[in-house]
Formats: C-alpha cells, sequence, structure tokens
C-alpha cells in the first residue's frame, strides 16, 4: 500500500458480567452471487488521494461531524469513502421485517409478567436487576402515560453460508438510544455527491438508496407529542454528560425544530435527580419551568451511566412521571439479549403476534442459547462453545459496543465464571460476514481493508392504549468494521459510518 494509507487497528474493552450465547441457522438465503465488491477497486492512487480531502471537507462543511475520542477535537464522523455493495433482496428484507419487530416490542413490553419471570434470574447483573425493580414501581403504581413512542433498530449481518451465498441475520434489537440516524443520512449524501462529482465509474446511483432517518424519526415524536396533548411542552433529550456523538442527536433537535417546530432541551439524569419535579395528579414532569411532553433517552442504557444513585433517582423521576418515555421502561427492557433469547424458544414468539407474522420474523433469526441456570439445554451449549468457541458469541445484557467475548476469550468465561454469573449471559451462533473490500476515512486519514458491514434498519411506532397511531419503516444505517476486529459500534470506536450499495 501506499505510504499514505495508514492500517487502523480497533482496541478490544472486555465486561465480566451480563453476557449472552448466539448460534446461526441460514434462511431465506440470496441466490448465489458474484463476490460482493465495490465497482473498479482498488482505486488508483491519484484519485484515492482526492477523494480523501473532499470527503473530509465535504464532510466537515455538512455536519457529517464528531468529538475525536482521542483528543475531544471537533473532526469529520468515521466514514467509508464509498459505499458497500449489499444484495437488494437482503436490504427489502430487513424493511419488510420493521413493522413487525415493532408491534413484537409493543406486545412485549405490555407483557409485564413475562418481562421480570424472564429477567429475574439476571441476579450478578445488578444493573439489570435495578431497571427490573423500577419496571416492578412503576407497575405497582399504575401507568402513568398510555401514549408509547418507540424509535427501535434492528442490526444484520449478512451470514455467508457458501461462496456467493448470504442470509440476514440479525445481531440484536436496540430499543433505547438508536443512535447514527442522522449522521448515516448525511453519509449517503456525501457518497453521493463523491459519485456524481468526480463520475466515478461502474456505479448507478439508482443503487444509492435514499435514506428517509430524519424525516421519518421527527414525524413520530410530532405524532406522540400532538396525542400527548399540550402544544407548550418539550422533548427532553436525556443525554450523557460529555457527549462525543452531539452532532447526530444535534440533527434531529434541529429537524424537530425546522419541521414541526418542537423544542428540544437537553439534560443529563443527574439534572433531572436534581432540578425536576412532578406535578398535580396527572404527574407532568417539569424542569426548568418546562413541561416535559416527551423523555427521549440518548443515555441510560449501560452501568456507566448510573455513576451513583443520584442517577437512578433521575430514572426513577421519569418513568414515574406522566411524560411519553422513548423508550418506556418496558420497551427499554424488551431489548435485552435475554428476551431476544426467549423468544427463540419455540411457541414463545407467538405469544405475542400471529403464527404469520412469527414465521416471518423467524427468516433473520440465528441460533441463540439460554445460559440461565436451570433452564433447558444449558449444559449442551456450553459443551458446544468450549469445544468450537470460534463458532460462537459470549454476549451479556449491554449495549454499547465492546462487551462481547469470542475465540479463546470465550472459552476462558465460560469455563471459569460460576453458574449464576453465566446467567447473565447469552451465548449466540457467531454470524460469518463475507469480507469486502473498503476504504475507512477516520480523522483524515485513509485505510485500505476488508471490511464487515452491519445494516441497521431503524422503525418508530406510536400508540395509545390499544391504538395503533404509528407503526412505520423509518430509514436505515450501514455501519463498516475491519474483518479483523470482532467487535463494532462507530462511538465505541470499532467502526465506521457506511450506506448501502444495493446489487
Amino acid at each position: 500500500l501506499p505510504a499514505r494509507l495508514l492500517v487502523f487497528s480497533a482496541g478490544f474493552k472486555f465486561a465480566l458480567s451480563g453476557f449472552i450465547l448466539f448460534g446461526l441457522i441460514s434462511r431465506d438465503l440470496t441466490p448465489a452471487m458474484a463476490a460482493l465488491s465495490p465497482p473498479n477497486y482498488p482505486l488508483g492512487e491519484g484519485l484515492l488521494e482526492l477523494l480523501q480531502n473532499e470527503a473530509s471537507d465535504w464532510a466537515c462543511c455538512h455536519g457529517l461531524l464528531m468529538s475525536s475520542k482521542s483528543t475531544g477535537a471537533l473532526t469529520h464522523a468515521p466514514v467509508t469513502l464509498l459505499p458497500t455493495p449489499l444484495p437488494k433482496k437482503s436490504f427489502d428484507l430487513g424493511i419488510r421485517l420493521a413493522a413487525d419487530f415493532n408491534l413484537l416490542t409493543h406486545a412485549i413490553g405490555k407483557d409485564t409478567s413475562f418481562l421480570i419471570s424472564t429477567l429475574q434470574n439476571q441476579s450478578e447483573d445488578t444493573f439489570t436487576a435495578k431497571l427490573i425493580e423500577i419496571l416492578k414501581i412503576v407497575t405497582r403504581e399504575g401507568i402513568q402515560q398510555p401514549i408509547e413512542l418507540a424509535v427501535l433498530r434492528s442490526d444484520y449481518f449478512l451470514h455467508q453460508s457458501s461462496p456467493g451465498v448470504y442470509a440476514l441475520q440479525q445481531v440484536e434489537l436496540n430499543t433505547i438510544a438508536a443512535s447514527f440516524s442522522n449522521l448515516s443520512s448525511i453519509t449517503t449524501d456525501l457518497h453521493r455527491f463523491l459519485i456524481e462529482r468526480f463520475q466515478l465509474p461502474g456505479y448507478d446511483l439508482a443503487g444509492l438508496v435514499p435514506n428517509v432517518t430524519t424525516t421519518a424519526i421527527p414525524e413520530a415524536f410530532s405524532a406522540a407529542l400532538n396525542a400527548y396533548g399540550n402544544d407548550g411542552s418539550v422533548v427532553m433529550m436525556v443525554v450523557h454528560p460529555n457527549e462525543t456523538n452531539t452532532f447526530d442527536q444535534r440533527w434531529l433537535e434541529y429537524h424537530l425544530w425546522q419541521k414541526h417546530h418542537i423544542r428540544l432541551i437537553r439534560r443529563s439524569l443527574a439534572d433531572v435527580a436534581e432540578r425536576a419535579v412532578l406535578g398535580d395528579s396527572r404527574r407532568q414532569l417539569v424542569i426548568d419551568d418546562l413541561e416535559v411532553g416527551i423523555s427521549y433517552f440518548r443515555a441510560g442504557y449501560t452501568p456507566d451511566d448510573y455513576p451513583s444513585e443520584k442517577e437512578w433517582a433521575g430514572r426513577l423521576i421519569i418513568e414515574r412521571s406522566s411524560s411519553i418515555k422513548c423508550p418506556s421502561i418496558s420497551h427499554h427492557l424488551a431489548g435485552a439479549k435475554k428476551i431476544q433469547q426467549q423468544i427463540t424458544v419455540p411457541g414463545v414468539l407467538e405469544r405475542f403476534v400471529s403464527a404469520e407474522t412469527a414465521k416471518s420474523l423467524r427468516e433473520c433469526f440465528t441460533g441463540l442459547y439460554s445460559l440461565t441456570e436451570g433452564e433447558p439445554g444449558v449444559a449442551d451449549a456450553i459443551a458446544a462453545a468450549v469445544a468450537s468457541p470460534e463458532k460462537y458469541v459470549l454476549k451479556p445484557q449491554r449495549e454499547g459496543g465492546g462487551n462481547n467475548f469470542y475465540g479463546e476469550n470465550l472459552r476462558h468465561q465460560i469455563t471459569t465464571l460460576s453458574p449464576s454469573q453465566l446467567s447473565a449471559f447469552i451465548l449466540m451462533d457467531r454470524i460469518v460476514p463475507p469480507d469486502i473490500p473498503t476504504y475507512m476515512l477516520r480523522e483524515k486519514q485513509l485505510v485500505a481493508t476488508e471490511g464487515n458491514s452491519e445494516l441497521g434498519i431503524y422503525g418508530v411506532f406510536v400508540s395509545k392504549g390499544d391504538t395503533v397511531l404509528m407503526n412505520n419503516f423509518a430509514g436505515h444505517l450501514l455501519r463498516t468494521k475491519a474483518a479483523t476486529t470482532d467487535e463494532g459500534g462507530v462511538a465505541a470506536g470499532f467502526a465506521v459510518l457506511d450506506s448501502p450499495y444495493l446489487v
């Protein structure tokens, strides 16, 4: 490689509690097709240098920005230089399943007894236990707000069962703080600009699918706030005190104001604990003399977000209020890895959706195995993982990236943790995505590498009681990581933003 093409290496982070293990079953296979590769790869050195400079400047001029994790300085968001090929059939399947996953999440969230009984054995996972305790409190007091607002993102890899044969397999369903909806849309615009402006050969712009996130998600907030009924109320985004992904969040704030004249404020959980109050018998949430119509969580999904009891007090205040929660505590818990595993047990999915819908959803399920002490099949799952650790992933009840175990690290954990500690994990078959050539641009440094791409499909859902007010597909996200890296996640520093080029 030319000297200016720097080698990217992502570090690994590991956590010791709250994991799950997954298994892969290939369904809905695409017919055999040529290897996925960008048109005219590799590009010439001169063109690469030109595109590298143009992409970083365009990104900065158009708000495709993040704060550097290493220096804190403002820089362009990490991106691929060009879009990554993705089978259209797989992309269309993800879109088709979005509304079904929205309904499934809502149905699970309404079944408090299922949530508690499924998650109550996570005794070694104090974080999940605290969330369950909040659910019990608000259920005992009576839910104050019948309106639900969900912004979900179902994440998938292509599983390559044999050369040129792919199946879309679900990694997880994110029910809280599903990020990068706005920056992903701008990334698509960046790729369109580079292809058009420099007449890059081999690309058909019809394959660069438009991204609707910047309109669909604000429309859901507007619909929910209209149902709330107070024109003077605001959206409160619950944020980290030292957020590095501010710009993706700010774009939502600006779209809400420009398109719907809705005001958004930013507060931390500590701010809520210190300054928020609950109003009269309606328990309206008021902070700094503003009534909060929607409490939108972009923090609160990891133990690190609760460094003291003050943050837990702030979360409880929000959950006890009549503000619309995005997500509510029940929707948050519906996205737990243990729930993801449990609904793959025969007959459980049909508890929440029709047989026809269940059949559709199972098209993208992988093999998921319980490690909960006393449940069927645990000994077999452990034996299989110890014998062939490279075939599995050990997952905790955590979000945000950097939490999973692979290979020999998986074998070590699964053979040294106690049965009660293992109950906080699930086991999943390891998805084997195709390695696709790509160029990654991070802090103006370009890297040529083989990448694995993860597709996220957004869905928005608004309901009032048993009445569904909105249930829509809401756009997409593509993230690409180096094929040599196990973990993903842009904010966690493992992956870069990308956009799909449908083939």
